[in-house]
């Protein structure tokens, strides 16, 4: 199994993170060269997501078509956490605008408040959750873009700061798949 989580990198000093900030307020007025006209500053819509990032090493497709995803489908048990609801708008560019994505799967998986994965063999938090299934599932968009989840605030574990994992994949054609983690 591959640490994906690991951490990358180093932390800035203040002095290396001023000069960051500044340097990137300065690019923000800077002239950006697009195609062959020469504008002002380039219009990226407000839908484009930078940048993707790795699913890390809980990811599971268990195909549990559900909104809810606070129990466990084996049992019906309900996983403990104070609930959250969660709503994804997932749009895709069209010309130069965005426009609502529909039928898109969502895939979004997540820790229980003690930092537990369930499909995986947790050595770290103790006790074998690897058959179950809980906090996971999918949703396909509406013809709105638009997928919904309840779920629980998620806990935390060594080495990573509280996150809800997610997964968006569309078919663009037959034969080609679009994938963003």
């Amino acid at each position: 199994m591959n640490d994906n989580d690991r951490p990358v990198g180093r932390i800035l000093s203040r002095r290396e993170a001023v000069h960051l900030l500044s340097a990137a307020g300065c690019a923000i007025f800077a002239p950006v060269r697009t195609g062959e006209a020469y504008s002002g500053v380039s219009r990226i819509p407000g839908c484009v997501v930078r940048p993707e990032l790795t699913e890390g090493p809980f990811f599971a497709d268990v195909q549990l078509d559900r909104s809810d995803i606070r129990t466990e489908p084996t049992t019906g048990a309900l996983v403990h956490g104070m609930a959250l609801d969660l709503t994804f708008n997932v749009s895709r560019i069209d010309g130069s605008a965005c426009a609502p994505l529909s039928g898109a799967i969502v895939n979004i998986w997540q820790c229980d408040a003690r930092g537990r994965y369930s499909a995986f063999r947790d050595r770290r938090s103790g006790g074998d959750v690897e058959a179950q299934q809980f906090l996971r599932g999918y949703q396909i968009t509406s013809d709105d873009g638009v997928a919904r989840f309840t779920t629980i605030y998620p806990g935390w574990y060594r080495g990573r700061a509280v996150h809800i994992h997610f997964k968006i994949r569309a078919e663009a054609a037959p034969d080609k798949a679009y994938e963003f983690t």
